[in-house]
């Protein structure tokens, strides 16, 4: 729902005889002001208040109107405990469409009494579009008296904040760094990366590896290859869909999540990571999603990361953990803003198949154990990270040594033998990174037969993240 039109539906509610309405937003100021100037449009009158000390008092000032009126209540959501309160507004449920008058509560939780949920509409109030922000960073410049500074490349930096983050982003700046900041949309980048964490579970994060630091996964890399206009308007013309978002399903330590950052960086979208855990381990989990959701919609295109999906899934399936899979597969399903998730999973045994099936995902892609090829890959790649590309052994020979390593175990013997070397005060060497191989003691030995149960899983179910090596020596051998 755009923003502008979240009021008329409000109206249309109370021209249609509801009588109440759930109005979900941390906004009190702009959805009140906005409120109030649709009512003052369309003649109708708005009256805005607060639980009184006691909040039956409160429900008053609604019977007391006659038509056409809406009438605010914030806060009202911590009284909904009082079994007396929730009667007394019941018994309003019959008599406001009479009167013409339409009840709203404005709250960011959108928690109710089971005996109102059939009773009561529900309003998502998104967060400011573009062309809102872009009036906030026009404001901003004039006070600064700039002319020419990018407003709108400031407000495409401030997407996924409030009117008030994105005025007071603005104003900190100008405190900081003077005018010249408003001309480095960067800067405002920065200052949004402290802003956009939701209740702690969700965060901006930098995008900082790229396709090059991701070793092997050639099937993943041309996949993605293909869609790199994707989130354009030729696409659109053209009759393409928006992706939607990928599945990486797989053995741990393989680069799952180095690839939900390399794709950030690939597509020069911005990331935001969800943490499942902690959303879990919030008091209201749902409210928190719902946040998330707001605001990756509206920095949108960008991409919604969710490392180790599977642990919302740990939790007992009832309640909140089964409301958050049903919310977030909703949302997987029926999304039209273009937000592409990438989900990382360690445990598919965990996995519903309402969330693996087609539909939710465009792919599943499967990280499994590199082969000999993409181990030598992954060698000259943490070589070339810490400026060791010159004079080192053989990769091919490393490989061969490390049968059955992960990405991860491969980096950590790197390491190790730099760490070796550095104690010994000296440069790198070929035994430094024996040694180092020799003392790890990969994932596999510890856990074959999970390792096997995944690939058992994988066969049918997902397409390999690496090249099929053997269709590789076919067609060089043509």
């Amino acid at each position: 729902m755009a923003p502008s039109r979240w009021t008329d539906e409000v109206l249309s509610m109370l021209g249609a005889g509801y009588p109440l309405v759930q109005i979900v937003s941390y906004e009190e100021g702009r959805v009140e002001s906005d409120l109030r100037e649709a009512c003052l449009a369309a003649g109708v009158t708005f009256v805005s208040t607060i639980p009184a000390e006691d909040p039956l008092e409160t429900l008053a000032v609604a019977e007391s109107h006659s038509g056409p009126a809406i009438v605010l209540v914030k806060d009202m959501h911590p009284h909904f405990s009082d079994h007396r309160l929730v009667r007394r507004i019941r018994d309003l449920v019959t008599v406001l469409p009479s009167r013409r008058v339409l009840l709203a509560f404005l709250s960011p939780l959108t928690d109710l009494p089971r005996e109102m949920v059939r009773d009561t509409a529900l309003v998502d109030v998104p967060l400011p579009d573009a062309a809102c922000l872009e009036s906030v960073a026009g404001e901003a410049c004039s006070r600064a008296a700039i002319s020419g500074a990018p407003a709108g490349e400031l407000a495409t930096a401030l997407t996924g904040l409030t009117l008030e983050e994105a005025r007071r982003v603005l104003s900190k700046l100008l405190v900081m760094h003077g005018p010249a900041a408003l001309g480095s949309p960067s800067l405002v980048l920065e200052e949004k990366k402290k802003l956009v964490r939701v209740s702690g579970a969700m965060a901006i994060v930098e995008p900082d590896r790229s396709l090059d630091d991701l070793g092997g996964a050639g099937e993943l890399k041309r996949w993605l290859g293909e869609r790199t206009r994707a989130f354009t308007r030729e696409a659109r013309d053209f009759g393409l869909p928006a992706p939607r978002g990928l599945l990486l399903a797989g053995v741990q330590g393989c680069g799952k999540s180095l690839a939900a950052r390399a794709i950030a960086s690939y597509w020069s979208l911005p990331l935001c990571r969800l943490d499942m855990g902690l959303l879990m381990g919030l008091t209201s989990p749902e409210a928190a999603l719902n946040e998330v959701f707001k605001v990756v919609e509206a920095m949108s295109p960008a991409i919604l990361w969710i490392d180790e999906i599977e642990k919302v899934l740990q939790v007992e399936m009832r309640g909140a953990a089964s409301r958050i899979l049903g919310s977030f597969v909703t949302w997987l399903s029926e999304k039209k803003s273009p937000v592409f998730t990438v989900a990382t999973a360690n445990d598919v045994d965990l996995l519903p198949p309402e969330l693996a099936r087609k539909g939710r995902f465009d792919e599943i892609f499967f990280f499994d154990l590199p082969d000999a090829a993409d181990r030598a890959e992954i060698f000259a790649i943490h070589f070339r990270l810490r400026g060791l590309d010159s004079g080192l052994p053989d990769v091919k020979a490393l490989a061969a040594q490390t049968e059955h390593f992960s990405g991860s175990e491969i980096e950590q013997s790197v390491i190790g033998a730099l760490y070796r070397a550095f104690a010994a005060g000296r440069a790198l060497e070929e035994r430094d990174l024996r040694i180092s191989i020799s003392e790890t003691v990969p994932l596999y030995r510890t856990y074959e037969e999970r390792i096997k149960a995944l690939r058992e899983w994988a066969h049918g179910r997902a397409r390999p993240a690496a090249l099929e090596r053997r269709r590789i020596d076919l067609f060089e051998k043509e």
